[in-house]
């Protein structure tokens, strides 16, 4: 990506695998997300020219700095009544009047449990891509009864543009092989920190097809925090990319809620630039 000023790289690493460390690497990857969803709202149409100007990324910045700054704030207060509370001297730690009042109270939980999930500020996407529409995960085909529970799902499709392929297969190479920069660059921040936190990072083989008919591609993945599965599936002159996840855990259901935060700007923006690349390339040029 070029832009007109030179920026220097930041590296952030967490030392210790204890309860605390596992928080605080929660809470990075969720301010990661918040920061990468803010960005493509902002900055999607440079995004994909490749080029973005210094004042639209001081834009992001200065979007996402206060609520940082207060959410970082709140949780230090929060941080010294629940763990940082005075004992008797001999050595007994009495629970703090908030965490009293916070357990006896479930709504009070609740909001409590979502600030620290979310914090200030929870961004959403601001539109779909163009030619990218939610609709209803389709209720047959390989995805159906791919996972013995499903959590969550959603699904999304575009039309196929006259002269574009209509192999699945295809589809499915241009959907997850050739993401959006921005995309690839969350992804690998993913990778990078899910170990932090216990979380098994992805394999090269993830988004590879598991099976296959004439007209839908299966794709997905096993793991100890969860299971999902992706189908690109190929009808009535459109692609529907459809996602299902199963959580196993308690970690993977902290992860799955980090995931749905930026999940459908990802799956907007990897299906809009597939049916792009897809609309520009002759079907026979793919044979």
């Amino acid at each position: 990506m070029n832009t007109d000023q030179s920026y220097e790289r930041t590296d952030v690493c967490i030392v210790g695998c204890g309860p605390a460390g596992a928080m605080l690497g929660l809470l990075l990857a969720r301010a990661g997300v918040q920061v990468a969803v803010a960005t493509a709202n902002l900055l999607g149409d440079g995004l994909r020219r490749g080029s973005v100007t210094g004042e639209q990324l001081a834009a992001v910045q200065r979007r996402r700095a206060w609520p940082a700054a207060l959410t970082q704030r709140i949780q230090l207060l929060i941080q010294h009544q629940l763990i940082s509370g005075r004992g008797d001297p001999d050595g007994t730690v009495h629970t703090p009047r908030l965490m009293r009042v916070l357990s006896k109270a479930r709504p009070l939980r609740q909001l409590f449990s979502r600030f620290m999930a979310i914090g200030v500020r929870n961004e959403h996407v601001a539109s779909l891509p163009p030619g990218v529409r939610t609709v209803a995960v389709p209720a047959t085909g390989l995805l159906a009864g791919a996972l013995p529970r499903v959590d969550w799902s959603d699904a999304y499709e575009v039309e196929i543009r006259p002269g574009a392929p209509t192999d699945p297969q295809v589809w499915s190479d241009a959907i997850f092989h050739n993401a959006p920069g921005w995309v690839r660059k969350l992804i690998a921040v993913r990778q990078a920190t899910v170990g932090l936190v216990g979380i098994d990072r992805g394999r090269p083989d993830t988004f590879d097809a598991r099976t296959r008919t004439d007209d839908e591609v299966l794709l997905g993945t096993d793991e100890r925090h969860l299971s999902f599965r992706a189908s690109v599936l190929v009808q009535d002159g459109r692609v529907v990319l459809s996602t299902a996840v199963q959580v196993h855990s308690r970690r993977g259901r902290a992860y799955s809620a980090l995931v749905r935060l930026a999940h459908p700007a990802v799956a907007r923006a990897v299906l809009a630039r597939a049916a792009e690349t897809l609309s520009a390339t002759p079907q026979g040029a793919l044979r």
